[in-house]
């Protein structure tokens, strides 16, 4: 625990990678009462016991707030969803989250409509030809797209030979 930083050092994870956590707010908060009250290297223990069994406590611990049926992996799932929804890049929220690929970030990165359905708003949002209001039906003079042939034609001239479509 580096106190002056504010950051917890792993030295060795789970995947023999270092990582670091940085405290902030709340959870600075919560290890330093912890911090206060740990018995030996036990920040989190059940009256100075290590706790053995992680899945049992958490089974408990959602019980009691009423969570019947959590997984502790959906709290994965929620760091990366808030994190990337928070505007992170995949490279910070992978280091927050302790995933080395971004193959491990995408399993827990889960895509719902909500998403597709504000990728589709922000697509349209950023177009230049939208779909007319009725408000702006008379006013709109936007032109739709031409054809991609005949901007070649027009930018160089006749070197693209008439009838030809380009893909």
């Amino acid at each position: 625990m580096d106190w002056e930083s504010k950051v917890i050092r792993i030295f060795q994870s789970k995947n023999g990678d270092g990582r670091i956590l940085p405290l902030i707010d709340e959870l600075y908060t919560l290890v330093q009462r912890r911090w206060g009250v740990k018995n030996g290297d036990f920040i989190f223990h059940r009256d100075g016991h290590p706790i053995k069994h992680m899945q049992r406590a958490w089974n408990t611990a959602c019980q009691k707030a009423g969570l019947d049926g959590r997984l502790f992996h959906d709290c994965r799932r929620s760091a990366v969803r808030n994190a990337i929804e928070s505007g992170l890049s995949e490279r910070h929220t992978m280091a927050l989250c302790g995933h080395r690929t971004n193959h491990m970030l995408y399993r827990y990165h889960i895509v719902v409509e909500h998403d597709l359905r504000q990728a589709m708003l922000k697509t349209v949002a950023n177009t230049s030809i939208r779909p007319k209001n009725v408000s702006d039906a008379d006013t709109d003079e936007r032109q739709p797209p031409q054809p991609i042939d005949f901007v070649l034609r027009r930018r160089i001239g006749a070197g693209v030979p008439p009838g030809l479509q380009i893909q």
